[in-house]
């Protein structure tokens, strides 16, 4: 799953959250992934765990749409 961030060139990166091993915050984000290749993005963490769990409900909502054969409202 994948949450959509700002790098400091304004340009908008997509990262599977699930790869995320820390996000630290210095002057801007830095997000370290589990294979150690690292992100600098505008979004603070708090702002980062918004997004991831806004996207996990999401999915929840979806699932369950689908077990239930129906939409949620």
């Amino acid at each position: 799953m994948l949450i959509e961030l700002t790098r400091v060139d304004k340009s908008k990166i997509y990262i599977n959250f699930y790869q995320i091993e820390m996000v630290e915050q210095k002057v801007n984000t830095v997000i370290r992934m589990m294979n150690e290749v690292m992100y600098i993005v505008l979004e603070t963490p708090e702002e980062i765990n918004q997004k991831i769990k806004e996207k996990m409900k999401e999915f929840v909502d979806f699932l369950l749409e689908e077990k239930d054969g129906r939409e949620k409202v």
